[in-house]
């Protein structure tokens, strides 16, 4: 251990430890340090993709979602909740909603819409929905 180590842990009493030095009080941790993760896990409803290492995952034959790319290299599961609507996933974080749409463009990319922007989106479709079964 350094020498500021020493006198920071051993030497210099702290008021927020009454008075003790940290190397009193300390305990190791219990929980083991895992050094490499364990890799992402779904259901097997869920589509797994591999993100790209611009942060997109491919959908279809030439079309992208822009995820994140500091999930490059990551999977991400992709959980269908309606007939054109997908969950998307990094493990149990939900990170928006991915909509198929008929004016999809071929090699464009397309961004998830996040919690907030769904909702309303939704709801609009289900008035305009209720507006064209009225008429």
């Amino acid at each position: 251990m350094n020498e500021f180590g020493h006198f920071y842990n051993y030497q210099r009493p702290h008021d927020e430890l009454d008075g003790k030095y940290p190397g009193e009080v300390y305990v190791p941790s219990l929980t083991s340090f895992v050094e490499k993760v364990k890799g992402a896990e779904y259901d097997e409803d869920v589509i797994v993709r591999k993100v790209t290492s611009n942060g997109a995952i491919r959908w279809g034959h030439d079309e992208w979602v822009m995820i994140n790319s500091c999930l490059k290299g990551k999977r991400v599961g992709l959980k269908q909740i309606s007939e054109s609507t997908y969950e998307v996933y990094y493990r149990r974080v939900n990170l928006g909603y991915y909509e198929l749409g008929d004016q999809v463009e071929s090699g464009r990319y397309y961004r998830l819409l996040s919690d907030r922007d769904f909702p309303q989106r939704e709801r609009d479709r289900k008035a305009k929905s209720r507006k064209v079964s009225d008429d």
